[in-house]
């Protein structure tokens, strides 16, 4: 560069005539900018080491690890730790932040889990009146009127096959309350569900492909009740949602009869319930 820059000014002197004096001063101006320029590069490079320092120093990490955590910032905890050993691996504190870190891993998890599930209910929030295929209705009184005791019911079809009939059309209503989930089966997808059942043994598959086994008793007056043992099985494997395949099996009489059908999206069950709950406390 400064053989480029002498012949350059000389050509200049050349061709231009100037003075020998010009440029002499020419010259000591290009030396000076050099040795400028190198003192500037030296600051800025102690200056970016005083920087990296201060960020990261031994001491100011070991703090900042210390206080995140007893402050229940566990993830910034980690962040810090992993500071302290990629800059000061030789750091007695080391040591100590080692014997922490399972209680540390422990509280990120939970940590995280806590901020998914706020994630989580921000997004019920946002679509609490999406109910899916789930509707709301109310109980009635022996006068046909209409209680103040809300339920949620969904229908859908499938088939169903005996010694008279195979795959025929049915037609599956569930009704679901706060104590209760009815599986109410209509053959021939009619008006009337079945009645004197006795016990109906149902195989689901959930959404995941979990093989599940449950049992209702369908009485004389054609509720198809799934037995309490159950109900919490049946409640959480319709609100994990998505498609959930149903088999049943009715065999009183020797000669049995066989239900199935799928809930396609079983979603948005809670919000239905959410609302449930209002509409029952607000009784």
């Amino acid at each position: 560069m400064k053989k480029l820059i002498i012949s350059i000014v000389s050509l200049i002197v050349l061709t231009s005539c100037i003075s020998k004096n010009r440029y002499t001063e020419l010259e000591d101006r290009y030396h000076s900018l050099t040795e400028e320029n190198i003192k500037l590069t030296e600051e800025v490079s102690k200056l970016k080491t005083q920087i990296d320092e201060l960020e990261n120093g031994e001491e100011r990490l070991v703090n900042l690890a210390k206080n995140s955590y007893n402050e229940g910032k566990y993830s910034l905890t980690n962040k810090y730790i992993k500071q302290l050993k990629e800059k000061h691996p030789e750091s007695k504190e080391i040591s100590y932040f080692n014997r922490l870190q399972p209680t540390l891993n422990k509280k990120i998890k939970q940590e995280l889990a806590k901020r998914e599930k706020a994630i989580q209910d921000s997004i019920k929030l946002a679509n609490i009146n999406n109910l899916g295929i789930w509707e709301l209705g109310y109980y009635v009184d022996d006068f046909g009127e209409p209680t103040k005791e809300a339920y949620i019911s969904t229908d859908l079809y499938g088939t169903f096959s005996n010694s008279a009939t195979t795959n025929s059309n049915l037609k599956v209503r569930f009704l679901i309350d706060k104590k209760s989930i009815r599986i109410q089966l209509y053959e021939y997808a009619g008006n009337h569900p079945i009645k004197g059942e006795g016990f109906i043994y149902f195989k689901i598959r959930d959404k995941n492909d979990k093989e599940h086994e449950i049992k209702a008793y369908n009485s004389d007056y054609g509720n198809t009740t799934v037995e309490q043992e159950y109900f919490y099985t049946l409640k959480k494997i319709l609100l994990t949602g998505g498609r959930i395949k149903f088999m049943a099996e009715a065999d009183k009489y020797g000669s049995p009869s066989i239900y199935k059908f799928t809930i396609e999206n079983a979603d948005w069950l809670e919000n239905a319930i959410t609302k449930m709950n209002l509409k029952n406390a607000g009784k």
